[in-house]
């Protein structure tokens, strides 16, 4: 049940991490690079602390998705094997005719 709870919790806040460095990202690319190139600020922030939040979420969603990883690695390393069985059963289920 622990573990559920933190698998959650990670998944909750990589998802959050993902959301402010796709926006920021978004921002700083589209708006202050397109569609208003000539200001430096934006919402109350310079394009610096947008920078600056862009790249911490990002650095937070990395830490998170490897944690994430890392929760999973015993599924993950069952995949072949799972592909493997899948793979056998596919083929045992195909009747074979005679000609």
């Amino acid at each position: 049940m622990r573990f559920q709870k933190l698998n959650v919790i990670t998944d909750i806040l990589a998802l959050i991490a993902f959301i402010i460095s796709a926006s920021s990202g978004i921002t700083l690319v589209h708006v202050f690079r397109k569609i208003i190139p000539t200001t430096d600020m934006l919402l109350g922030m310079s394009i610096n602390a947008w920078r600056t939040i862009h790249d911490y979420s990002s650095i937070i969603l990395i830490i998170l998705i490897i944690v994430h990883i890392l929760f999973h690695i015993g599924w993950i390393k069952e995949i072949p094997d799972i592909l493997k069985a899948k793979i056998q059963g596919q083929n045992g289920n195909k009747k074979r005719t005679s000609v």
